[in-house]
């Protein structure tokens, strides 16, 4: 279910993104001259053209604007999972790095490590998402995130594709499997959790929909056909490996409220090689993934 965004007026959207911004800054003093500091400029010019009723900046930063309200998104979820501070010692080095990197996803690129941030960021998102359905994340050593589903412990290795390419999701499912090698000796069980995002949207198009219906089925679709793709892959998974995470957040254009809208989704796909036993855990992920849409409902409803 995609989380909307568009509620806010840009004046509580600036606010919320100061907020978190000083939040981060207790572990990186320089945050403000990073690509958070830049959409905080960018969203504090959007709120002095509307003060003011002189559009032409905003005019001007066009694709530069819609990236700062996009991006800042996850700096917001982020902000929100982990503010209370129950996370701070495991999550520290993180949080130094999430705000390194460029401006806009499209600007990423592996050989020098520019995507590493957003990288770290996937796996607070999904940490996050764990925390807003009411369960416990926590980072184990053998994987990114860990959650415990009744006497089961779910190892989350978290993987972000850099291209469209056709196997791209296929060749970061294989590489996650591998790296879930020493959880699943350890007893635990896996799962694949991938960023689809960039794959779906590489060049940061913004489609236009009609409505949140239309955004839904829509975004679901996109979802679904990449899963299908990857289907042989998923029917050889490696034993131990029993579900795939996916995430996909864009910026449409709402026709109905003629808004950009910041949304995302996320689904559990249950792998055909799991167990009974497996599928009460997976049971359980699914329904703290659903709760956490729900709280997102929520919220939106009561901004």
């Amino acid at each position: 279910m995609p989380g909307q965004f568009s509620s806010a007026t840009f004046q509580e959207l600036q606010n919320a993104v100061q907020m978190a911004i000083a939040w981060l800054t207790h572990t990186n003093p320089q945050v403000m001259s990073t690509r958070f500091g830049r959409y905080a400029a960018d969203l504090a010019a959007v709120v002095q053209a509307y003060q003011s009723s002189d559009f032409s900046q905003v005019k001007e930063g066009g694709i530069r604007i819609a990236t700062a309200l996009f991006e800042a998104q996850d700096l917001l979820e982020i902000h929100r999972a982990f503010r209370n501070g129950r996370f701070s010692s495991e999550i520290g080095a993180q949080l130094t790095k999430i705000a390194k990197g460029p401006a806009s996803f499209v600007d990423e690129n592996p050989a020098s490590s520019s995507n590493a941030a957003r990288n770290f960021a996937f796996e607070l998102l999904v940490a996050g998402r764990i925390g807003a359905g009411g369960s416990e994340p926590f980072f184990p050593r053998y994987a990114d995130v860990g959650m415990h589903a009744g006497g089961t412990e779910l190892a989350i290795q978290c993987k972000r594709p850099w291209t469209a390419s056709d196997d791209a999701v296929e060749k970061k499912f294989q590489e996650a499997q591998r790296d879930l090698k020493q959880a699943i000796r350890q007893g635990a069980k896996g799962i694949v959790a991938i960023d689809l995002s960039r794959t779906l949207n590489p060049q940061f198009s913004i489609p236009e929909l009609r409505d949140q219906k239309e955004i839904r089925r829509t975004m679901l679709q996109a979802s679904r056909a990449v899963v299908d793709n990857i289907a042989p892959t998923l029917r050889a998974a490696r034993p131990g490996v029993i579900g795939l995470i996916t995430r996909n957040s864009t910026l449409i254009y709402e026709g109905s409220s003629k808004l950009w809208t910041p949304c995302q989704q996320y689904g559990l796909t249950r792998l055909p090689s799991a167990t009974d036993e497996e599928h009460q855990a997976l049971s359980q992920l699914d329904g703290v993934l659903a709760a956490a849409a729900a709280a997102d409902s929520k919220r939106l409803s009561a901004d």
